[in-house]
């Protein structure tokens, strides 16, 4: 029996069902992850050494030798004033 006699035909279909959550590739699609950062007071940015730049989605008063601002939103903060904000707003 050589090769090309043991090849069959077979045939298959199939239905396709729309998903109601496809999105287009290139659209985003909302996470859990995006709601919480949303809901956060503040995120943590970037790490370099001892300083924390946070981005603040509230006002929060803050001041002192360990905190610089950046604009109305942003900060960087040493890891001391970074573990005090943390263990506050945690």
């Amino acid at each position: 029996m050589n090769n090309q006699s043991a090849i069959r035909n077979i045939e298959t279909s199939g239905v396709l069902i729309p998903n109601p959550d496809y999105k287009q590739p290139g659209q985003y699609k909302r996470t859990t992850l995006d709601d919480a950062k949303e809901k956060a007071d503040m995120l943590l940015q970037s790490v370099g050494g001892n300083c924390y730049t946070l981005k603040l989605n509230r006002p929060i008063e803050i001041s002192g030798r360990g905190v610089k601002h950046y604009g109305s939103n942003v900060i960087a903060v040493t890891a001391r004033v970074y573990n005090k904000l943390a263990s506050q707003y945690n």
